[in-house]
């Protein structure tokens, strides 16, 4: 079976992900995901979007929306470890290209904490776009 175009940016985002997280614990889309109890973590999740025709002769783009949520126990110094997981997330999407996969500028964290939660949330969102010959 040909690899496609979404297969190889697919790829190439999460292989750039697991070279600048590897001392993380990752979840990675589609796969079943046990939380640590006391350790920081990371979830992915690659949302593909509308594609645009861009010649007649079989150009298109793609757009797709890279969704890293991140998560730290409550009641450690999450605050301030959340804010630099932050940090490191923006700056490893932030305009970055690689296989055809062309990152524009991320979000700034959402934050969030449900009352009930022992997990400190932020997400960090930033779109992509690849091309493909079709």
């Amino acid at each position: 079976m040909a690899t496609t175009t979404i297969d190889t940016a697919r790829a190439a985002i999460e292989a750039r992900i697991a070279a600048q997280w590897a001392d993380t614990r990752i979840r990675w889309p589609g796969q079943h995901y046990t939380p640590p109890d006391d350790k920081s973590w990371l979830a992915v999740d690659i949302v593909w979007g509308d594609g645009i025709m861009l010649t007649k002769n079989g150009r298109n783009s793609l757009v797709g929306v890279l969704y890293l949520n991140i998560y730290v126990p409550v009641g450690t110094t999450g605050g301030r470890v959340l804010a630099e997981l932050c940090d490191d997330a923006r700056d490893m999407i932030n305009r970055w290209s690689g296989s055809g996969v062309v990152f524009e500028a991320p979000s700034g964290p959402r934050l969030s904490v449900m009352a009930d939660s022992k997990w400190r949330q932020a997400t960090i969102t930033a779109a992509f776009t690849i091309e493909e010959e079709v």
